[in-house]
């Protein structure tokens, strides 16, 4: 049995308790009689609900859910089609494994960061620009954020998982917690003292 919530229906009722007790000067029986009416109206939507009959604002909520969970079909604008990424080929792993083996032994100094050195864009990566500056290194930085195949790259290269990537004269070092690391027991400035600084 279908149930109507409290409205335009609901509020003539009340007017017509009003009216069949205000000459009997009982309009506060009036009210109790309306309010045991509606409290068992709802013990009625409660018991219809729980056996499986919905209200059309449940049935509404229903079908929205049905029709937003739908998939676009084949036929559908390609904007609103699945995007599917692609894979780099073997070709391209080749390439930007021979452009970091070139990198880093083209320069002194070579640290692989997400940002630039005047904006890091992470704060590891602010650590380690923050640690060369302060030792005076000049240092070439590519930022891996800029170019996703050389950001992966660059992890299987070193076989180190994190960025930032500090490398000196082609040798791998660490990432910024090691730079610290060294900084502080002056064991990065012999490195760099050995190597002599960047140009």
């Amino acid at each position: 049995m279908a149930t109507k919530s409290f409205g335009v229906s609901g509020t003539k009722l009340l007017m017509g308790f009003v009216q069949l007790h205000r000459g009997a000067g009982q309009l506060e029986t009036a009210w109790g009689r309306f309010r045991n009416f509606s409290a068992a109206c709802s013990r009625q939507q409660h018991i219809v609900h729980h056996h499986g009959t919905f209200s059309p604002r449940a049935r509404g909520l229903r079908l929205y859910s049905a029709i937003s969970s739908q998939t676009p079909s084949g036929n559908s604008h390609p904007d609103f089609q699945p995007q599917r990424k692609q894979q780099p080929s073997d070709a391209d792993w080749a390439d930007v494994m021979e452009r970091i083996e070139r990198d880093v032994m083209s320069s002194k100094v070579v640290l692989y960061m997400k940002g630039e050195p005047e904006a890091p864009l992470c704060g590891f990566s602010y650590k380690a620009v923050s640690i060369l500056k302060a030792m005076g290194v000049p240092f070439q930085s590519y930022n891996v954020l800029a170019d996703p195949l050389l950001r992966e790259a660059i992890k299987k290269y070193s076989q180190w998982p994190t960025i930032p990537q500090l490398f000196v004269d082609g040798e791998f070092i660490g990432g910024s917690d090691i730079m610290e690391s060294m900084y502080r027991s002056g064991e990065l400035k012999q490195i760099l003292g050995v190597y002599g600084k960047a140009t």
